[in-house]
């Protein structure tokens, strides 16, 4: 993926990163609507003592059961994260982006329940461990945003549940598009035009179906006008009418 935050969101910001605490004190605290655009959460997380992480793809961000070391903050890439049931079946619990957070469910526990996989050339901030605390106490421009990225989270984990639960094949295609499609939009790209990243075996194991479904599924949609796939491109062509299967099943 060509790097997805552009180069003026990743550089320096007033009050953002390499800005002492106290300077970053006088911006006013962000509305959640503010911090809904994934690159204002990038630099708004990305303070004075975050380094950058590379990886290759193919590579391996974090491990489950390691030692959580501090936040990963996206800046470019995407990648999956997996987790391995108790009889070593592996199923991706979801998909991260530009600007998205990685690392969340091991703040309380110190260890990490899925393993970071990255799709393509990644690279991240990372905050660390030692220093979240103080910065959640004496930064609140930080701590906002955190709870933010948080709710955000939260609410891509109930959904995800809701969607492995009641849902049809084409409901759970539908409803991972328009997901891609909105945290594509909230990175300032189109919302009806974009890239797959992962491949349809990775579609089906976090949609909890074989590629051979997620690819007849696909399939539908274009026979019936909503969607066109070519290789990993897709565009969305009635995002109304994907919107409703959500809601009327097939």
């Amino acid at each position: 993926m060509s790097e997805l935050l552009a180069p003026d969101a990743c550089a320096p910001a007033p009050g953002g990163r390499g800005a002492p605490a106290s300077n970053r004190q006088v911006m006013p605290a962000p509305s959640l609507q503010a911090t809904r655009d994934a690159r204002e959460i990038a630099w708004r997380l990305a303070a004075p003592e975050t380094r950058t992480v590379q990886c290759r793809r193919g590579d391996i961000l974090l491990r489950s059961g390691t030692r959580f070391e501090g936040l990963h903050v996206i800046r470019a890439g995407c990648c999956k994260l997996v987790v391995t049931s108790p009889d070593g079946a592996e199923h991706i619990a979801s998909f991260a982006l530009p600007g998205e957070v990685i690392g969340l469910e091991a703040l309380a526990s110190g260890v990490h329940d899925t393993t970071v996989h990255a799709l393509e050339p990644l690279s991240c901030w990372q905050i660390p461990a030692e220093r979240i605390d103080a910065l959640l106490r004496h930064d609140g421009v930080f701590a906002q945003t955190l709870v933010h990225a948080f709710s955000l989270d939260a609410g891509r984990s109930l959904r995800g549940m809701l969607m492995l639960g009641t849902m049809t094949a084409h409901q759970r295609v539908a409803s991972f598009l328009l997901d891609l499609a909105d945290r594509y939009h909230r990175l300032g790209f189109s919302g009806h035009a974009f890239e797959l990243r992962m491949t349809r075996a990775d579609i089906g194991s976090h949609l909890g179906l074989s590629t051979e479904t997620v690819s007849r599924v696909l399939s539908r949609l274009r026979t019936e006008g909503l969607a066109i796939s070519s290789g990993r491109s897709i565009r969305l062509l009635d995002r109304t009418a994907l919107a409703r299967i959500l809601l009327h099943g097939d």
